[in-house]
């Protein structure tokens, strides 16, 4: 009997000894960060960011010296990648339906598609914003378990 508790307490210890190698190992190898991506920031050349996300920019921007940082109206990048001639494209941190909006664009003046991938960083849930509170009282009273955007 004491035998198989000496064998139980030598396994648990071992298997502590295992999670906390494999933890060190593992999962708390990331303390230098990210491992570098497969894009050299110098290859990129140029990030262009939609004015509402400035401060995204900024910190890249920052972090990412070598990286030519342009922040611009997503509607001025848009005419500006639209109108092109160039099968080159700036790397691009804006909104949908913005890089969709380009591809017609150019489809329609009889260019090639300028995006090859497309990615999704971020998002967030639609939502409704009212002026006052009576009128959000009222529209969740007429539009209760109605998609709104239907």
């Amino acid at each position: 009997m004491n035998a198989k508790r000496a064998a139980a307490a030598v396994l648990a210890i071992v298997l502590i000894v295992a999670a906390l190698l494999v933890r060190r190992t593992i999962i708390d190898d990331d303390a230098e960060g990210p491992e570098d991506s497969a894009l050299d920031p110098a290859e990129i050349g140029t990030l262009v960011c939609a004015a509402e996300l400035a401060d995204v920019c900024t910190a890249v921007a920052a972090r990412h010296t070598e990286l030519v940082v342009d922040v611009a109206p997503a509607s001025v990048t848009m005419d500006g990648l639209a109108a092109s001639g160039s099968a080159d494209a700036p790397l691009w941190l804006t909104f949908e339906p913005w890089p969709g909006m380009v591809e017609s664009l150019r489809a329609n003046a009889g260019e090639d598609p300028l995006f090859d991938d497309t990615r999704l960083l971020a998002a967030s849930r639609l939502a409704v914003a009212t002026p006052t509170p009576q009128r959000a009282e009222a529209l969740a009273a007429t539009c209760a378990g109605t998609p709104l955007w239907r």
